[in-house]
């Protein structure tokens, strides 16, 4: 089990409790991604959120260990942690401050060892909570410095398109990756993912991120 210090990083060495786990790296910073999410979510929003880190780390080109432990002033900080940090201001792309559940490896495991594995949220790697965006803007959280309604205009202003709602949680896509049907690309034509039918009718579509 790991520990956090007072600032939100975890005081544990990334790679001890991978292999702890009894997973690598790559798996086990992505199942502990989605246990810091998404833990209490039943599995249909963890699969969502599993591929949405998946598909970003795919964006950047980079491995996902390394995509959960950048942070903005930090760089490659190497160390698992909250998303957002107090008192340093630093924050990260998602959270890794849980340690993962059976559940969550699996996921992660299963997504990473099998392509063909169906992507229900279309190439998204952006994903929040509105309705809980807007409750945490409005107590005046650290770290939430917008609501729902600007931040979507923010990151619309930046290429990224509202494409999918699974449950309370909205996914986006960056206009770099292009949509194929069934597969989509990064802009080098890289195919990086399956869609998956599985859910299909809980997805709803967003036509304008302004509207």
């Amino acid at each position: 089990m790991s520990t956090l210090d007072n600032d939100g990083w975890v005081i544990e060495d990334p790679h001890r409790l991978a292999i702890i786990s009894g997973y690598d790296i790559e798996t086990y910073s992505l199942a502990r991604a989605v246990a810091s999410e998404a833990g209490s979510e039943p599995s249909e929003i963890k699969r969502a959120i599993a591929f949405a880190i998946r598909n970003e780390a795919t964006r950047r080109g980079m491995t996902l260990f390394s995509v959960t432990t950048l942070t903005r002033q930090r760089g490659p900080s190497y160390r698992y942690g909250r998303q957002y940090h107090p008192s340093s201001g630093d924050s990260r792309y998602v959270s890794t401050a849980q340690d993962p559940g059976h559940e969550d490896l699996e996921i992660a495991s299963k997504i990473l060892s099998e392509p063909g594995f169906g992507d229900p949220i279309m190439g998204s790697s952006r994903f929040f909570q509105p309705e809980v965006q807007d409750r945490l803007f409005a107590q005046g959280k650290p770290g939430y410095r917008k609501d729902s309604t600007m931040l979507l205009e923010s990151w619309g202003s930046e290429g990224w398109q509202a494409v999918v709602s699974v449950g309370s949680w909205m996914f986006l896509r960056h206009e770099s990756v292009e949509w194929r049907g069934a597969t989509y690309a990064n802009a080098g034509g890289a195919v990086a993912g399956w869609l998956s039918l599985i859910g299909a009718a809980s997805l709803i579509a967003y036509a304008s991120l302004r509207g």
